[in-house]
Parts: C-alpha cells; sequence; structure tokens
C-alpha cells in the first residue's frame, strides 16, 4: 500500500490560514499529522484501545463507527482520495475511528473499509471538520 498525500503542503497550508483567521492555533493538528504516520497509533485506534492522550493530545477519543458524522467523514474521505488519486474505491464501512474535538475544529483518524475490482483493502485516512470552512482530507494511505 502506498501512501498518498495529495498536495499535502498546499493543504496544510490552506487549513493553518483558515485556523488563523478563526484565532485557533494548529499545533494540536500538527501533532496528529505526525502521529498518525507511526503505525503504533494505528494500532491503539485498531484495538479500540483507551484513546486519552493519543498524540499527545488529551481530548482524543473512540468514536461510534455507526455514528452518521463519522460515516459521512469516511465517505468524504474515500470520494476526496478517489478524485486525487483518481480510483475508484468504492466506502464499504468504518472499522474504527479516532476523533479528537478542538473546538472549532474536529480531526478524525479513520481506518476505512474500501472495495475496488481488485479486492478489499483497510485504508487510513486523516480528515477535519471546521466550523464554517467544512470538510478537509488532510491524508490517505491505499
Amino acid at each position: 500500500m502506498a501512501a498518498a498525500i495529495a498536495n499535502y503542503n498546499i493543504k496544510m497550508n490552506e487549513l493553518t490560514a483558515d485556523l488563523a483567521v478563526e484565532g485557533f492555533q494548529s499545533a494540536e493538528v500538527d501533532a496528529i499529522m505526525k502521529a498518525v504516520r507511526d503505525d503504533k497509533t494505528w494500532n491503539a485506534i485498531e484495538r479500540n484501545a483507551n484513546l486519552q492522550g493519543l498524540c499527545g493530545i488529551p481530548t482524543a477519543k473512540k468514536a461510534d463507527v455507526t455514528d452518521i458524522n463519522v460515516i459521512e467523514m469516511a465517505k468524504f474521505s474515500v470520494d476526496k482520495y478517489n478524485e486525487e488519486a483518481g480510483t475508484k474505491l468504492v466506502f464499504m464501512k468504518v472499522i474504527a475511528c479516532a476523533l479528537w474535538n478542538l473546538g472549532v475544529v474536529t480531526v478524525y483518524a479513520l481506518l476505512i473499509q474500501t472495495q475496488d475490482s481488485k479486492g478489499t483493502y483497510i485504508d487510513k485516512a486523516v480528515a477535519v471538520d471546521v466550523t464554517i470552512i467544512g470538510k478537509k482530507l488532510l491524508w490517505y494511505k491505499h
């Protein structure tokens, strides 16, 4: 599986600028983005371990994989990845999700089951929902 970080720097710069306008510091988002590159973080999310303090941020919590907001964010992430990577993955279900509610920003770290004509996969995504601005995909690994 290859990591795809479509326009990562552009998106992070856009996100940082958007958050700065709202008076929000993005140190937490930066810490999460660094931590999700480590398999230990994903292992904790997949095992539904106690996520308190995950990525060094005390507000991490397990999310209900049947919650409509979690499912919508997972579908959004798959759709965005398809647009940027030119793939035709189909969302199947959310396997696990950790989220951080950081005030105007909610960060989702998602393990998503997807499928295409070649098989079934477990993909990883990090996306944010920013008040007023909306959803942004920050990172996706297929």
